[in-house]
């Protein structure tokens, strides 16, 4: 579902009947990529379509057959909005700063050489060119005729171009925002303060919570089947209870929350 959009089970009773009384037994899971949704006049569904990978046939499922849910659908939109939407363009830049910074290092590493050369020969030129680049790459000595070939390294002070870290720092930033993971669950820093982890937190307990209890909805909707998942570890009480201590020892006033208040 956060990856395509939308997610398609198709529903597996017992037995050979397709009736809705009869025992669900599994739930099989298939391509997002294969599944046309098909809806009348009133976009209500009417049934969904598996178009082969191999051969042009299509098998149909009625859509008391399909497990179905969507991430994000606006108003009466058929198909959920993937993630992977809202990240292309991070992951891109991302991408691009980054192959930057390896060229970078790799000049920092093995500088570019500028070889003038007394001849304007084209022959003699490739000649050169081609000594020079395998001496190079095999890391081996470089001897030219005095006079004749002036090398001169390729270098760019340090403050002459602008730092990319900023920006990849930036990127990396916006990339857990816009993913609704907070950099701090998958181990990172991405906080300064004790409280400012556990607001992160608690943040990202409502987006979890929220995409459980729609899976709840929809199992028992769709399925007919009750659905309890555990919910993840709450920091609110701790959270009430460091507000509380703060207040006993007067580290927050009664004032501090009316800024913009009137008296």
């Amino acid at each position: 579902m956060h990856i395509a959009g939308d997610s398609f089970a198709e529903i597996i009773r017992e037995g050979n009947f397709d009736e809705n009384g009869s025992e669900i037994i599994n739930l099989k899971p298939l391509d997002s990529s294969s599944i046309k949704i098909v809806v009348n006049r009133q976009g209500i569904i009417k049934r969904y379509e598996q178009v082969s990978k191999v051969k042009k046939n299509k098998k149909i499922f009625p859509p008391e057959k399909i497990f179905h849910l969507c991430r994000n659908r606006v108003a009466d939109e058929i198909h959920g909005v993937s993630l992977i939407e809202s990240l292309t363009w991070i992951i891109n830049a991302k991408h691009e700063v980054e192959a930057a910074m390896k060229t970078l290092m790799q000049r920092h590493v093995k500088p570019v050489m500028i070889y003038h050369l007394d001849t304007d020969d084209t022959t003699e030129i490739s000649t050169f060119k081609a000594k020079m680049d395998a001496a190079n790459s095999d890391g081996e000595n470089i001897y030219v005729p005095k006079d004749v070939v002036v090398p001169e390294v390729l270098g760019i002070s340090a403050n002459a171009t602008l730092s990319p870290l900023p920006w990849l720092q930036w990127l990396d930033d916006q990339f857990y925002l816009s993913s609704g993971v907070p950099k701090i669950i998958l181990g990172g820093t991405g906080a300064i303060t004790e409280a400012a982890v556990k607001i992160a937190y608690l943040a990202y307990q409502q987006t979890i919570e929220e995409d459980q209890l729609y899976i709840e909805e929809q199992v028992k909707h769709q399925l007919g089947m009750e659905l309890d998942l555990e919910f993840p570890a709450s920091l609110e009480n701790e959270l009430l209870s460091d507000n509380k201590k703060d207040k006993e020892t007067g580290a927050t006033q009664p004032n501090d929350t009316m800024a913009g208040r009137g008296k």
